[in-house]
């Protein structure tokens, strides 16, 4: 699971296949489970931590290496290489001209 909009999908695809398979096949214990399933997921995508930063940072260019300071872990993780560029693009564009502005 990459995004929480991959796993709101799942989720619901899930839910719809079992659905599918017999009217009375999603019964409400089913449901829980599923629901508390997405919700130990959701909140491991979205665990910010200070100390959840990247601070040993991966080999690259020191443009992107500066970009990805202080970034949380899972951006690495949740992100390919031509996202990051195309981000680091848009704050270069950006009317701040960067991060310190």
């Amino acid at each position: 699971m990459k995004t929480v909009e991959w796993l709101q999908l799942l989720t619901l695809l899930t839910w719809a296949d079992i659905s599918a398979v017999n009217p009375t096949a999603m019964t409400p214990w089913r449901a829980g489970q599923l629901y508390q399933l997405y919700l130990m997921v959701y909140n491991e995508l979205t665990r910010t931590l200070d100390s959840d930063r990247i601070e040993a940072l991966p080999s690259g260019p020191p443009p992107r290496l500066e970009f990805l300071q202080g970034f949380p872990t899972r951006y690495l993780r949740t992100h390919t290489e031509a996202e990051i560029d195309a981000h680091m693009a848009l704050e270069e564009n950006s009317p701040q001209g960067g991060r310190g502005g």
